[in-house]
């Protein structure tokens, strides 16, 4: 039975203290903030990805602005090309996928060149 308590107390949560005054509540508000867009910005990043189908290329299947989430692990998942709110390039860096495209995949990309 000791070791059940073990495990229990290992699990249990530590008590936080609580914002008492209205400095320490915006503290925590702009600390929440930050690691929730901290996080939104990774999973956007790396997991998965949101874009707006930019013509009416594929009418049958996806319209001209509409938007859709991607999956990027399934084929060939990479790092962010620039680094979010500040444009900065970053390192690109893939790695294989789990599998190849298929016919009737939808596939996203970003075109490779100046559009102009």
């Amino acid at each position: 039975m000791a070791s059940f308590e073990k495990i229990k107390g290992f699990f249990k949560k530590k008590e936080q203290k609580q914002p008492e005054t209205v400095g320490e509540h915006i503290v925590s508000w702009v600390k929440t903030l930050l690691n929730a867009i901290v996080v939104v910005m990774i999973v956007n990043g790396v997991l998965v990805a949101s874009f707006v189908v930019p013509t009416g290329s594929m009418e049958n299947t996806v319209m001209a602005g509409d938007f859709v989430f991607v999956n990027r692990f399934k084929f060939r998942p990479s790092t962010p090309q620039v680094l979010p709110f500040l444009n900065e390039p970053l390192p690109y860096f893939s790695v294989p996928g789990w599998r190849e495209p298929e016919q009737g995949d939808v596939i996203v990309f970003i075109f490779p060149a100046n559009r102009d």
